[in-house]
């Protein structure tokens, strides 16, 4: 693998991860928020629902999260051009 693929892939890859995370953590703070506030529950209860339907969240947010992260590394790449 030559140096420029291995710098596009590991700025991809930073972009991906960094958009990902902030994706997941907004939904899950917004429906985290939304289910406290609805008080139907136990705090504890709709913590554990949301930690577990963790993967289904962050399965969603793939799709996004690419997108973002390939305008971030192409916009970053023709920034320092």
């Amino acid at each position: 693998m030559k140096t420029l693929d291995r710098y596009i892939a590991s700025t991809f890859l930073k972009s991906f991860a960094l958009a990902a995370a902030a994706l997941g953590a907004l939904y899950m703070f917004q429906a985290l928020l939304s289910d406290l506030i609805d008080k139907e529950f136990a705090a504890h209860q709709v913590v554990a629902f949301h930690l577990m339907s963790l993967p289904q969240i962050l399965t969603q947010m793939v799709p996004p999260a690419a997108m973002i992260a390939t305008v971030m590394t192409l916009s970053g790449m023709n920034r320092h051009n």
